[in-house]
């Protein structure tokens, strides 16, 4: 008996400390605050402005330190095409930091980079050998996993509707969506059309 409530009380421990996996707030780009003076583009009848820390704001402090380890930004960007021609993008656009062109993730990447994934120090919890640490961590793996399922079910739904990588942007409209790009946080960018 002793040792069937010594589980129980693991598993509850387990499950109390599952909140280690944190939930997704959703950025919502359309509601984001560009406080980056628009970049205006040669032709001067597009206009894109980005807005980094965008995860850190919608307190998703997981994602945002995925950001930092992965050496990428995810960034909430607005391009207003006020010219004649439908642009696509990103064929029609280059994004530089200094002199060195950046690359664009697609969405597949940014998701795969940016994902929370079990912390290594939280993944095993060993309690006694044999069938009682085959179910403590059982019981583990299935609290954390479930709260990070659907977590990561959330990001990436907000990726599928809001990610840029491929887009048209039409004469006359804004699009804003979000752009994950191989530079560190804070780093000006420069937007162009390619010729």
């Amino acid at each position: 008996m002793d040792l069937f409530l010594k589980y129980i009380i693991i598993a509850f421990l387990a499950s109390f400390f599952a909140s280690c996996a944190s939930k997704y707030r959703f950025i919502k780009p359309l509601s984001v605050q560009f406080d980056t003076a628009p970049d205006t583009l040669a032709s001067e009848q597009v206009k894109i402005a980005a807005r980094y820390h965008v995860l850190k704001k919608a307190h998703n402090r997981k994602y945002a330190r995925k950001e930092k380890r992965n050496k990428l930004s995810l960034l909430a960007i607005r391009i207003e095409n006020d010219g004649q021609d439908t642009l696509y993008f990103p064929e029609d656009f280059y994004v530089m930091a200094e002199k060195d062109t950046l690359y664009m993730l697609n969405k597949v990447e940014a998701y795969d980079a940016l994902h929370q994934t079990r912390s290594e120090e939280n993944s095993e919890l060993l309690v006694d050998e044999g069938w009682g640490t085959f179910f403590v961590d059982l019981v583990w793996v299935v609290a954390i996993g479930s709260k990070e399922f659907k977590a990561n079910e959330h990001f990436a739904d907000e990726l599928d509707e809001f990610y840029l990588l491929p887009c048209f942007v039409a004469p006359g409209v804004s699009t804003v969506g979000l752009l994950a790009l191989e530079v560190k946080k804070g780093t000006p960018l420069r937007f162009g059309l390619k010729k």
